[in-house]
């Protein structure tokens, strides 16, 4: 198996894994974590892009990761994500257009600046017509291509691109083992993603993501208060909240530690609040789906107490993910080897990438490899004929060869005095008869002409091309005597009586009339073949 380098570029930090992985397991080689440049990356968006480019490039160097494929896993608050209900359509190409239709009846936004990609979560049958729940994601396009960028400039070659809740799917799959329990068939488990900007609500159910809420708040919320709190910087602040945060508010000595629980405490209920909300709104939506359990992960999920607290106001059972079945580590260094699967496990997901999970580039790596085989088929396809003309001037240089042999030999034969005579003898013969031909052809041709009774004169037909809307294009005509037949296309209807109208106005017309109207529809545009039968006074 290949290796591969899974990159997840948060607001806060960078996680960087090197592994190899099957359909089901994976075994993590390298991992890394950076900071993120300040104020480089914001709500997704790379907004100093040579700061991130810089310590990317660096950091794969200084680790050694010598990995050219890379799997991109990327989150934004400006992603759009719904659930609609819509029915089955074979062509990709069609069903993204029906589903841009549908967006743009309830959001005000220009969708040709968003990447829209799609699955099914399920199907059924109404009235007759199999639909489907499609799980919609809409992606600024700018924000993927400035991640494309980026791999280019750091050496990197972007196999896949997608959203890192769901690289989840591949995690939570049926059978695997979560801190060693089963993940089990037609149940639900729901994910929370507690980072730092954002808290990431996810339901995985049979192995598919079956809805995401994106919620933003995070655990820089929590950083803030403290700083104001103290009149401390973030960076404190946040060595702070991890120094003495606890939720079990008894096991706490000081009063500074009190405050900052306290913050933590307000903050964390805010959290639950809209966590609630989200959950509610699925339930009330998949009322037939039963959800088991709460796992949580990311840097705040290692607040102390916290699976407690969520588990007590949501009545769910909760627990912080800690083991996963399938995943092994072969790490090097000690600082390696003390790797926490919950604050890696976006960019550890990564790398469980297959050819048909959802891909934000799977449009461009389509074109892309459209291009290669085109150009190997060309490839080929020159090689072929360089093949064919050297097999052919083989061949030509044989017949060359040959043919020379066979000018001296009829060289000596031309040369011969009697059979110059003969020879002068034919050329008068073939004179002779090169005049008779001669004559022949001029009397054909006279035959010809005469026999030609059926003269279109040009007059007739310039009348015939101005009665012609400017909407209206001519296909074919047929002239018979004088009946002539004319097929058409217009744009609209009433084009076509237009030309029967100005026919009946030709003074060597005696008759107009249109027997057939025929309405067709070509990539959408609608329009009307014809036909109009023509009695003239003379054609001829």
């Amino acid at each position: 198996m290949a290796r591969l380098v899974s990159i997840d570029i948060g607001t806060k930090s960078i996680k960087i894994v090197e592994g190899v992985s099957d359909k089901k397991n994976l075994t993590v080689k390298r991992a890394v974590t950076i900071s993120t440049p300040i104020d480089s990356i914001q709500e997704g968006y790379i907004k100093d892009f040579e700061s991130v480019r810089n310590v990317l490039k660096q950091t794969l160097t200084a680790n050694g990761i010598r990995s050219k494929n890379a799997v991109f896993n990327i989150n934004t608050s400006s992603l759009i994500t719904r659930t609609v209900e819509l029915p089955i359509l074979k062509k990709h190409d069609e069903t993204i257009q029906m589903i841009r239709f549908e967006l743009e009846q309830f959001l005000p936004v220009v969708l040709d600046e968003y990447k829209i990609v799609f699955r099914v979560v399920k199907t059924y049958i109404e009235d007759g017509i199999k639909k489907g729940s499609y799980l919609i994601y809409a992606v600024p396009t700018k924000l993927i291509n400035d991640y494309r960028q980026l791999a280019d400039t750091v050496g990197l070659r972007l196999i896949s691109m997608d959203l890192s809740f769901n690289s989840l799917e591949k995690v939570f799959s049926v059978g695997r083992n979560i801190n060693d329990q089963k993940i089990l068939k037609d149940k639900a488990y729901y994910v929370l993603e507690m980072g730092h900007k954002s808290l990431i609500f996810n339901v995985m159910y049979n192995d598919k993501n079956l809805f995401t809420r994106i919620i933003n708040l995070g655990g820089a919320d929590i950083d803030v208060s403290i700083g104001n709190l103290f009149d401390t910087n973030p960076e404190n602040a946040t060595k702070l909240k991890h120094k003495v945060s606890n939720l079990e508010l008894y096991q706490l000595e000081t009063p500074e530690d009190s405050s900052v629980n306290n913050v933590i405490n307000t903050t964390v209920e805010e959290w639950i609040s809209e966590v609630r909300r989200v959950v509610q709104y699925f339930i009330s939506r998949n009322k037939e789906i039963e959800a088991d359990k709460l796992f949580l992960y990311g840097g705040s999920s290692k607040i102390k107490n916290i699976e407690k607290f969520f588990q007590d106001n949501l009545s769910v059972k909760t627990e912080t993910i800690d083991r996963i079945g399938g995943f092994s580590l072969e790490l090097k260094s000690k600082d390696e080897r003390d790797l926490s699967l919950v604050n890696y496990l976006n960019a550890i997901a990564g790398l469980l990438k297959t050819k048909s999970d959802m891909n934000l580039l799977s449009d461009i790596l389509k074109s892309k490899q459209t291009r290669l085989i085109n150009v190997a088929g060309g490839t080929i396809a020159l090689g072929l004929i360089a093949l064919a003309l050297v097999f052919y001037f083989l061949d030509y240089s044989l017949k060359i060869y040959s043919l020379n042999n066979d000018i001296d030999y009829y060289d000596s034969i031309i040369n011969n005095p009697t059979y110059q005579a003969k020879y002068n003898e034919v050329q008068e013969l073939e004179t002779k008869i090169g005049v008779l031909r001669d004559y022949k052809n001029i009397m054909g041709a006279l035959n010809t002409q005469l026999d030609k009774t059926d003269v279109i004169q040009t007059d007739l037909l310039i009348a015939l091309s101005s009665t012609v809307p400017i909407d209206t294009n001519i296909s074919g005509m047929v002239i018979n005597g004088s009946n002539i037949n004319i097929q058409g296309t217009s744009i609209v209807r009433e084009s076509i009586a237009q030309i029967t109208r100005n026919l009946k106005d030709l003074d060597m017309v005696t008759n107009a009339h249109v027997p057939n109207i025929v309405r067709v529809g070509t990539e959408g545009i609608e329009n009307y073949n014809f036909t109009v039968n023509i009695t003239t006074k003379d054609v001829n």
